[in-house]
């Protein structure tokens, strides 16, 4: 028969072992969801710094002379004088485009 020291001490080497590795599974899942959450920011993070590089260059492009003579012709239907223009109306009767 076992003596009632052993028995105690395999009792709290067990509850030590089993509170260290519940501890340690709960951080690795920690660390597993706060790297995924990291990962989707970091992709948020790329798609926002696109987004700003695309309007840098809409900014360069519009601040040149031949930008802003764009977006006058464009958007605001200006035209130097003299000058014609030429609009192209596409009529179908196709059933597609309706």
């Amino acid at each position: 028969m076992p003596r009632l020291k052993w028995v105690i001490f395999f009792c709290i080497i067990i509850f030590i072992l089993s509170v260290t590795v519940t501890s340690y599974i709960k951080e690795i899942r920690k660390i597993y969801h706060l790297s995924s959450i990291l990962d989707s920011k970091m992709d948020h993070l790329v798609k926002k710094s696109r987004k700003i590089q695309d309007y840098r260059t809409k900014i360069e492009y519009y601040s040149s002379p031949e930008g802003v003579e764009r977006m006058a012709r464009e958007d605001f239907n200006m035209m130097y004088p003299g000058e014609k223009v030429y609009r192209i109306v596409v009529i179908s009767k196709d059933a597609l485009s309706e």
